[in-house]
């Protein structure tokens, strides 16, 4: 009576589950074998109300992300209270452990993208200085495993009258991608590819009404929410982001 939203990582299916025992939730996993039975057999990787407890916290889970195609180490969100300003903190899947001197980002609205396992792009919320007129993230820094996020290289900067910015990046064909928003309003967003080696940006020609969808062989795959072009409003479409 309860479907599970699971995701696949390493061969095995993932899933955050909540009910009358764990009111606060459980990270689990299972084999696609196991799962296909009908009657999986799950695997608890991080139990939140025990993590709450022993941390005297009222944690609320907000979500991780993994870093591919190893998946061995996470960025969790954790919020006190269910609010929007969370911690980021760094978990290793195979210990199940929060690491000592893993990424650790303080409570607020930042946001986090792997860049490589001792490397995230951070949308600073951090430093409310810079945040926009909304309270969200204004700037995208380079953060590297061990430094200070306060002193860290800022690469991207909005305006303050811009909702706000973040990094993200995707895994594909054996290379990752790494892009930045920028919410200029709250219908309004510009897409950039950003390339770390260089620290070029380059933005991907889709309007800003449109949402970028995801990213896959190459391709950009966004919809529309307004007429574009040819394109009748609500259609979904891709580009290679090499032409």
């Amino acid at each position: 009576d309860k479907l599970p939203a699971f995701y696949i990582m390493n061969n095995e299916i993932y899933d955050f589950w909540q009910d009358n025992t764990h009111i606060k939730g459980i990270l689990r996993k299972t084999s696609i074998k196991s799962f296909n039975s009908g009657k999986p057999q799950w695997d608890i990787i991080l139990d939140i109300d025990t993590l709450a407890k022993s941390e005297n916290e009222n944690w609320v889970y907000k979500g991780l992300n993994c870093f591919e195609p190893d998946y061995n180490l996470c960025l969790v969100s954790l919020s006190r209270g269910g609010k929007d300003a969370h911690v980021i903190r760094e978990f290793d899947l195979k210990t199940r452990q929060f690491l000592k001197d893993g990424f650790d980002i303080s409570e607020s609205k930042s946001q986090a993208a792997w860049v490589d396992q001792d490397t995230i792009l951070v949308g600073d919320a951090t430093d409310t200085t810079t945040l926009t007129a909304s309270g969200y993230p204004s700037q995208i820094k380079v953060l590297k495993r061990g430094t200070d996020l306060k002193t860290a290289p800022v690469i991207f900067k909005t305006l303050s009258s811009s909702v706000s910015t973040y990094a993200f990046s995707k895994y594909t064909e054996e290379k990752r991608y790494l892009f930045i928003s920028e919410g200029t309003s709250f219908f309004e967003t510009t897409y950039y590819i950003f390339d770390i080696n260089t620290l070029k940006l380059t933005k991907i020609p889709i309007p800003t009404t449109a949402s970028f969808e995801t990213f896959y062989q190459d391709h950009i795959i966004f919809s529309t929410r307004d007429k574009f072009e040819k394109y009748p409003a609500g259609s979904l479409l891709s580009f290679s982001s090499s032409e």
